[in-house]
């Protein structure tokens, strides 16, 4: 077992916690369940699955801003692409994307969301631009996938 449940007591009574290791090594926990049985479930499920198969993300992992997801992603294209490739990508993120989620968390952006914006987006501009800023967004989320900062891709 990659986690221990321990109990505390509270105004409303007892209640227990799941406290484990991330994948750096640091402590965490998940507080609140009624039951320990409950607590264990949460265990099983969220803890010990997600490290079997390797899909472990650190919740607070996800509270990384998408500018700088996006500058990571930018860094790692540069030695590959053309300067034009470049400054296009550039321009579209300076353009559509940052106004909107530069600021965001990327753990905070849902599908649906993204699925409003670029239908938003088609509506004004044409599919080849559209088409760029899907680009952009399906590469900063994918990275950030990669670096396991979010389960799985919104895109």
């Amino acid at each position: 077992m990659a986690y221990t449940i321990r109990q505390y007591t509270t105004k409303s009574g007892k209640r227990y916690e799941v406290r484990y290791r991330k994948p750096d090594g640091s402590a965490t926990g998940k507080r609140g369940f009624k039951r320990k049985m409950d607590a264990d479930a949460w265990g099983d499920q969220h803890v010990n699955a997600a490290k079997r198969d390797g899909s472990f993300v650190d919740q607070s992992a996800g509270r990384t801003l998408v500018s700088d997801i996006y500058a990571e992603w930018m860094d790692s294209r540069r030695p590959i692409l053309k300067p034009n490739t470049i400054r296009t990508d550039e321009a579209t993120w300076k353009t559509h994307v940052e106004p909107e989620y530069a600021a965001r968390q990327i753990g905070s952006i849902t599908h649906r969301e993204l699925q409003a914006f670029i239908s938003g987006k088609a509506e004004k501009l044409a599919p080849s631009t559209v088409l760029k800023i899907v680009g952009v967004l399906k590469g900063v989320c994918d990275l950030a996938v990669k670096n396991r900062l979010i389960a799985k891709a919104p895109t």
